[in-house]
């Protein structure tokens, strides 16, 4: 075991900030951005730079906890993170157990290749293991942000802020990378990419096109993360917010995605696209829809003006744009994408033999999110999650409703954090939802906790502030 050049940065930090809670989620933002690196190499495995952190974070809850401290809002909370907790403990469970129970019964895809590339019976690995380490950090941050950033002291838009600071710090290094591929300027691959537990992938080229991974572990991973700040920007930048941080983070994150040149990233940007496009269809006298068409289409065209006069000026840029669309349209006839519709496949054909309790947290490695879920948590499992998911929009619509009648002191700041968290949140849900096996990023669950946190407040906390006297709450 030893500590990296990035550890000596990250963990003093984590030690000297553990007093200051709301810095230590703001280092979780950062650390995020940095999915390549590691503070701490274990063995052959290296710590997560989101993890020291996160634990910290959950540490300093946990002592407040025990302090006797009382949290606004915990009960409503916590009737929404409810089936959310749930999950996460039979994911636990099943991670023990169910490998056990159905050994050799069914054949899985594991969470690392083998000497072969295919499936393997199940039986107990460290898969179950790992991951189970990860959705028990998720789940413990989830629910220590959640009752943490009720509280009406917290300034959750600052939160946000930081969320897309960190995104504008992501575009900096997939630009930075793509000035080293085309003109070798210094990149400190030493420094980011250093996790030996991952397979990196920094070199990776279209013909003569290079796929942009920025920090990230791959360029698919960059698009995962772009996807979630394109679409809270995106959206911000619609509902007026007035933030040039946000326009910026809107136009560098599309063009970082674009030079990625995943398909993932590529197929978000035509889903926010034609999201944005209907909404003058669907909403024609809001002012959303109006900013869309004055915004919106000016953009569009300038845009589409600006590449017709680079490509004439410089034929090589069309070249590439060329050869990015055409190896698009490719991927489905391509073997890795027969190999990740198989991996689904897989996924759905554990479902029967396992009785619908799936193959155990862990246990089985998808192409895509809802195939992973209903193989390592099963059908009752996955519930769960639809349950949470559920809980979590009405309270959506509860806080909306207290929102727009006007019947409460609801801040502003409150608002515009429900606004861009929900838009994140969806973005990366999307984004996993095409090609990504499970949502382990600890950076989505404090934007999630300040989602519910920030319904919390509007729809209950706010509320209660604007009671006539005679029916408030006793101090």
């Amino acid at each position: 075991m030893h500590v990296t050049l990035f550890g000596f940065i990250l963990l003093p930090l984590c030690v000297l900030w553990f007093p200051r809670p709301e810095r230590l989620l703001v280092l979780i933002f950062v650390m995020g951005v940095f999915g390549a690196a590691t503070p701490m190499v274990i063995g052959s495995l290296g710590l997560p730079p989101m993890a020291p952190p996160a634990a910290m974070f959950v540490l300093y809850v946990i002592f407040q906890v025990g302090f006797g401290v009382q949290f606004e809002g915990a009960r409503t909370a916590l009737r929404t993170l409810e089936p959310y907790l749930l999950a996460v403990a039979y994911g636990l469970m099943s991670a023990y157990v169910m490998p056990r129970v159905f050994a050799h019964a069914v054949q899985v895809w594991p969470q690392k290749e083998t000497i072969f590339f295919g499936t393997v019976p199940l039986v107990p690995g460290p898969g179950n293991v790992t991951q189970s380490f990860y959705l028990l950090m998720d789940g413990s941050v989830l629910l220590a942000a959640t009752l943490y950033l009720a509280r009406r002291e917290v300034d959750l838009m600052k939160l946000i802020q930081a969320y897309l600071w960190s995104g504008a710090l992501a575009i900096v290094f997939a630009f930075w990378q793509l000035s080293h591929r085309i003109a070798g300027v210094w990149f400190p691959y030493a420094y980011i990419s250093n996790n030996p537990g991952f397979a990196l992938l920094n070199n990776q080229s279209l013909g003569f096109v290079p796929r942009i991974n920025g920090s990230f572990v791959e360029p698919s991973d960059l698009a995962h993360y772009l996807s979630g700040l394109v679409f809270a920007s995106g959206w911000l930048v619609l509902r007026g917010f007035p933030s040039r941080l946000a326009r910026f983070t809107l136009v560098g994150g599309a063009i970082a995605m674009v030079i990625s040149t995943s398909t993932t990233g590529i197929a978000m940007l035509a889903l926010g696209g034609a999201f944005s496009a209907m909404i003058p269809l669907l909403r024609q006298r809001t002012t959303v829809a109006r900013r869309v068409l004055s915004v919106g289409v000016p953009l569009v065209l300038g845009l589409v003006v600006t590449v017709g006069v680079v490509i004439t000026l410089k034929p090589s840029v069309g070249r590439s744009l060329s050869v990015v669309y055409f190896s698009t349209l490719a991927k489905q006839q391509s073997s890795s994408f027969a190999d990740r519709t198989t991996m689904d496949l897989d996924a759905l054909a554990t479902v029967f033999p396992t009785f619908g309790f799936g193959t155990g947290w862990g246990s089985f490695r998808s192409s895509s999110l809802l195939p992973g879920s209903l193989a390592g948590l099963g059908v009752w499992g996955t519930a769960l999650v639809f349950w949470f998911v559920l809980r979590v929009v009405r309270l959506l619509r509860r806080a909306r409703r207290v929102a727009e009648s006007g019947a409460a002191a609801v801040n502003a700041r409150e608002v515009w954090t429900i606004e861009a968290a929900r838009a994140a949140c969806t973005g990366t849900v999307l984004a996993a939802l095409i090609s990504a096996p499970e949502i382990i990023d600890l950076d989505f669950y404090v934007l999630l906790a300040a989602l519910i946190a920030a319904c919390v407040r509007v729809a209950v906390l706010d509320r209660a502030v604007s009671l006539p006297a005679a029916y408030a709450v006793p101090a």
